[in-house]
């Protein structure tokens, strides 16, 4: 639900720009595999270079570059997409290193047979101390890779050798290299072949998948002088039995559109703020159905937060099926006036409140239906509307807050370190941590009182002394606790509502929608809560549906950690949620 930690894991999957070069000449397409099932496989390259395999919609293997120095991983980002089409795509980025050094990587992707021929060239602009340069392939998913360690009897094992452990150097040559015939996932056999590149195989006793390493026989165990200028080139190739097809598998909505598109502001006039937004209209027809859609938590623009655009997917969807619907860049965000950092989710509410009673005025809609979709820190705001306007024909919560938002945050730390697999150690550790910085926020009168506060509290933590070589590793990590709370005024509103109360005032149907796999607002303890606020409030009409394999952001997941809902792994809502939303709303109209 945090923006904080959805940004903190960010922070370690580099950001870059990209501009397009001549392309260059791969390998015979006939070296690759022939063999081609009947569901074929697509081929995405991300504009920093990295690459995607896609079946369907699900992500099945993500590679991408990276440098490894002392201070961290490092390496580009990057938000659009181009689909390799018949010439292969040459990507050149640039990306920072410490020190104010930055690198150069090229990439190039051919699309053979049934394989993708991938090279990576890597250089820095100065003097570099790095520890590891490499390319990195994921494979994500159980049904291809299984549990962690899973493979380690199988995966790669070379003739004579013993099953591997969970992390151990699999081939040094200057030939090729074959994971072998035994990696198998499900009905996919996957053959990777390199070119002089030391392989490490690695399952994460954190992750349900697996990692494969592709580097330069480099030292691992202190920093290497990496020159200016000097190159490093990864040239491998990725083979699978199914055919790999060159179409798009089409993300976000793409312009014109079979509907009309108008910009709008609206004004809360209490606040003397001005929200910018985008009303989509039917072509034919009228007056419409409309919904009004509710962004979450960070400072998102009214087609929503990162890439691909969640809320633009949404709002097509539902217009495409009759609805008007009202989006906009939240305050202080886009062209909307305001200041965010000093906002807190009443305020927010108040905003969605103003944008609501314009949505119903509108001579195009049918102001008897008309109602609201709120996400996740949105579903704070949805109730709080529809309690203040009795006229509002439906609520739909995704991810929805049913129980009081300090024991929700709490559980939501929990379960993230939880499907972390870290130890009992660790969650007691953070936990005093998390308690002690959020008592000093709830008990400020101010910002300044509150970083103070918590500066104390981390520097008493700094100066315990501790047998546990773990704790001792975890006390080096205690710093990072200043940042969480902030920015303040939302974080202390945040730490002191309940939802239950507003709920209780809510009259019209209401529909909660939840991803099984979902940390951060699990269903098992928010939807009886919600459930219950509104029997107790007289209202009948409560629907909830979970879909087990979906997470927060009701994409399709593995584990739900916050990491698979990255940049990096970008996907919009899952189909099936956007079909089960329209039709509720469409039987529950007033």
């Amino acid at each position: 639900m945090k923006s904080y930690k959805k940004i903190t894991f960010l922070l370690l999957l580099f950001f870059g720009s990209v501009l397009f070069f001549p392309s260059l000449m791969w390998a015979d397409a006939a070296d690759a595999p022939t063999t081609a099932g009947d569901k074929p496989l697509q081929v995405h390259v991300l504009d920093n270079g990295s690459v995607e395999i896609l079946e369907k919609t699900k992500q099945v293997l993500f590679i991408k570059p990276l440098v490894y120095t002392s201070q961290d991983w490092h390496g580009p980002n990057g938000r659009s997409w181009y689909v390799v089409s018949g010439q292969a795509p040459n990507l050149q980025v640039k990306f920072s290193l410490p020190n104010n050094v930055s690198a150069n990587l090229k990439t190039s992707i051919e699309v053979l047979k049934s394989g993708i021929h991938v090279r990576y060239s890597l250089k820095p602009s100065g003097l570099a101390q790095v520890l590891r340069v490499a390319a990195q392939l994921d494979f994500l998913y159980d049904d291809w890779a299984g549990g962690p360690y899973q493979m380690g009897s199988t995966l790669g094992t070379l003739p004579g050798a013993q099953p591997l452990d969970p992390e151990l150097d699999l081939a040094h040559s200057d030939d090729s290299f074959s994971l072998g015939p035994s990696s198998t996932f499900g009905d996919l056999t996957v053959n990777l072949k390199t070119q002089g590149l030391h392989s490490t195989f690695y399952s994460s006793k954190w992750k349900q998948r697996f990692y494969v390493t592709l580097s330069h026989n480099e030292p691992t165990d202190k920093a290497w002088e990496w020159k200016a200028g000097e190159e490093k080139v990864y040239d491998f190739t990725v083979s699978f039995n199914r055919k790999l097809v060159q179409q798009p598998v089409s993300y976000e909505p793409k312009r014109p559109f079979p509907y009309r598109e108008e910009d709008v502001t609206f004004t809360n006039e209490k606040a003397g703020v001005t929200l910018a937004g985008t009303l989509t209209l039917p072509n034919q027809g009228g007056p419409f159905p409309a919904v009004l859609l509710i962004n979450g938590s960070g400072k998102n623009t009214r087609d929503g937060l990162g890439w691909p655009h969640r809320f633009l997917v949404l709002s097509d969807y539902l217009t495409r099926h009759g609805f008007a619907v009202l989006r906009y860049d939240k305050r202080g965000v886009g062209s909307s006036s305001g200041d965010y950092d000093k906002a807190t989710v009443g305020d927010f509410a108040e905003d969605a409140f103003a944008g609501f009673e314009y949505l119903k005025h509108r001579k195009e809609v049918n102001p008897l239906k008309a109602g609201l979709i709120g996400q996740s820190e949105g579903s704070l705001s949805a109730p709080m509307v529809a309690a203040r306007s009795k006229d509002a024909a439906f609520i739909v919560l995704l991810s929805g807050l049913g129980q009081d938002c300090k024991t929700q945050d709490y559980i939501e730390w929990l379960r993230q370190w939880k499907v972390e697999r870290r130890s009992d150690e660790y969650i007691a550790f953070n936990t005093r941590i998390y308690n002690r910085v959020m008592n000093e926020l709830v008990g400020s009168q101010n910002e300044a009182e509150a970083k103070s506060r918590i500066s104390k509290v981390i520097q008493d933590e700094m100066a315990k002394k501790y047998d546990s070589k773990e704790l001792t590793e975890l006390q080096s990590a205690v710093p990072k606790w200043a940042d969480y709370p902030f920015p303040y005024s939302n974080y202390k509103y945040f730490e002191n509502y309940d939802p239950r109360p507003v709920l209780e005032q809510v009259t019209c149907p209401v529909l909660d929608v939840a991803g099984g796999k979902d940390l951060c607002v699990p269903p098992d303890v928010n939807i009886p809560a919600i459930e219950k606020a509104l029997k107790d409030g007289k209202n009948p009409e409560f629907t909830s549906k979970v879909f087990p394999d979906l997470n927060h952001t009701l994409i399709h997941t593995i584990t739900g950690d916050w990491e698979e809902w990255s940049d990096d792994f970008p996907k919009p809502y899952a189909p099936e949620v956007l079909e089960y939303v329209t039709d509720w709303i469409e039987k529950h109209m007033k």
